[in-house]
């Protein structure tokens, strides 16, 4: 997994830094908010093939979370 703990380190250079959008961040949103929970195993998959069926609970969660 690489979603980690932010340390002071990376907090200043983030802060530093432009405002980006960058896929890990979203990626670690997304797990820590609930929208992705891996494969059932306890495995995560995102090179893997994504069905319409897990994209529709993907989108719901996603939905849900953010209050539209």
């Amino acid at each position: 997994m690489f979603c980690f703990t932010e340390t002071e380190e990376s907090r200043t250079r983030k802060s530093a830094s432009v405002k980006r959008n960058d896929p890990v961040d979203t990626f670690c949103w997304a797990i820590e908010n609930g929208i992705i929970q891996g494969m059932g195993d306890g495995t995560l998959n995102p090179a893997g093939e994504l069905t319409r069926g897990q994209f529709g609970l993907l989108l719901e969660r996603t939905v849900k979370t953010i209050s539209i």
